[in-house]
């Protein structure tokens, strides 16, 4: 993966630990797993995208 989607992925992690934060009342373990899930959701993604190309 490029640098820039690595970057995306991270960015997209974090804006779900955000909103999943803010949005549950504070609660940082469902939080933290949902940007996690995101991050890694995200990378898996671009690297089957890649394999396609």
């Amino acid at each position: 993966m490029k640098f820039s989607s690595i970057l995306i992925s991270i960015i997209t992690g974090l804006l779900m630990f955000l909103v999943t934060f803010y949005t549950s009342n504070h609660s940082v373990i469902p939080s933290l797993f949902m940007g996690i899930v995101g991050l890694v959701t995200n990378i898996w993604i671009g690297i089957e995208a890649k394999k396609r190309l």
